[in-house]
């Protein structure tokens, strides 16, 4: 596959696809036009940079993906789906054993799905939902759908499809609540699905439709639920309690909105807002902070080198940790920028540039341990020797190679 990194077939195809509303490529800190520096303003500080450490780990990924959905059910990982080489959405269920190798691919979803989310349920079950099918090349088709499968079991797969009668267009994200039920935010409300009577129970209403929401899981039967309102230029947070029904929405809102972002509750009593879409449908690298003790909203940023809406943009948590990863017309051919966001135990959140970040871009990360993410497959330029060790060929590729990023061994200046 011959690809280059700005303009090449990759980036064309993937960001006409991405402008779908639906679409949550897994997945941040942004300088935005309006967050520039007034003439005779000071530009913000230089981040601090904390040393990190990639390398290289054993084991190569069976069928090459980008975007694929990755779960952790014991010790084993798993990829469901994704996009192949030739920019087509693939079924295949790709399992990794606890002792790194990968098992011969044999299972797979229902449905090809680019992009999906997946949660593992306490039965060993996994809960899919969304993403999209068909061909970036050709065409796209977002799915308002989703699947319950045994990853272990071939033609374990059921499909799951929204509640009879329903208009949904562009539901939220999936999240798992303690009595086994899975929420998701459409229409006007909050509707959950029960996996093991395969039924959905009546909704909870908010009132008003909801444009692109979000939801969070903040503990217990409670979940943070973000609703976009693109007429008045804001976004509304609301806390919803799904025991009695009841939802309280806040006084401050977020300052512009926040359609399709992603949202990650850290230990430390902050819910990142992070990789909304713009209104040209591209991930953002904005962010956004709530403190859910005292309701407040407050911006986070990056340098002013780091471009409002980057070619690639993913995050993943790690305890009170966020990764961002990302790249930007002013990123190196098979380079990515690496920022991590830590909030260690109290209050206070701190922005870092790691000092080695990972080759190449759209990788699938999963966390591996304190200080540890893994890094999986991705789209790079392989030199010679990479290409031989990887027997594919020189140049750009979608990669099969596995790193591990480790970080927080020490500071770099201030």
């Amino acid at each position: 596959m011959n690809m280059r990194s700005s303009d090449g077939p990759m980036d064309t195809e993937r960001k006409r696809w991405r402008a779908l509303p639906l679409l949550l490529a897994v997945p941040l800190l942004g300088w935005s036009n309006q967050d520039a520096p007034a003439p005779g303003q000071e530009p913000p500080p230089r981040l601090a940079r904390m040393i990190s450490q990639v390398d290289r780990i054993p084991g190569t990924i069976p069928i090459p993906v980008v975007d694929a959905a990755i779960v952790d059910i014991g010790p084993r990982t798993m990829l469901l789906g994704g996009m192949t080489g030739n920019f087509q959405a693939t079924p295949a269920i790709q399992l990794r054993r606890p002792d790194g190798t990968w098992q011969p691919v044999g299972n797979q979803m229902l449905n090809p799905r680019i992009a999906p989310d997946a949660i593992p349920l306490p039965d060993g079950r996994i809960f899919v939902w969304g993403g999209a099918s068909g061909s970036a090349r050709e065409t796209l088709t977002t799915r308002l759908d989703g699947e319950l499968l045994n990853p272990r079991i071939a033609g374990s797969a059921t499909l799951v499809t929204p509640p009879a009668d329903s208009g949904w267009l562009a539901p939220s994200r999936p999240c798992l609540l303690p009595d086994g039920t899975i929420a998701i935010a459409a229409e006007d409300g909050i509707h959950r699905y029960d996996p093991t009577e395969g039924s959905w129970s009546p909704p909870i209403t908010i009132g008003r439709p909801l444009d692109q929401p979000a939801l969070c899981h903040l503990g217990g039967m409670r979940l943070l639920l973000i609703d976009s309102d693109p007429d008045l230029h804001e976004a509304r947070v609301l806390e919803v309690d799904c025991t009695n029904g009841s939802f309280d929405q806040w006084q401050e809102r977020l300052p512009h909105p926040v359609p399709g972002c992603s949202l990650f509750l850290l230990p430390n009593g902050h819910v990142v807002v992070s990789t909304w879409f713009d209104q040209d449908g591209r991930r953002t690298s904005g962010i956004l902070l709530l403190s859910l003790e005292d309701r407040s909203v407050e911006r986070a940023l990056l340098p002013a080198e780091v471009e409002t809406t980057p070619n690639w943009i993913t995050t993943c948590p790690n305890d009170a940790d966020l990764l961002i990863l990302m790249t930007t017309r002013a990123s190196g051919e098979n380079q990515a920028l690496a920022f991590l966001l830590t909030g260690p135990g109290d209050a206070s959140m701190k922005t870092w540039q790691l000092s080695t970040p990972p080759p190449g871009r759209l990788q699938m990360v999963r966390t591996s341990g304190q200080g540890r993410f893994e890094l999986l497959g991705g789209y790079r330029f392989l030199n010679a020797r990479e290409a031989r060790e990887e027997r594919l060929p020189e140049g750009a590729t979608i990669s099969t190679a596995i790193f591990q990023l480790k970080y927080g061994t020490g500071p770099i200046g201030d």
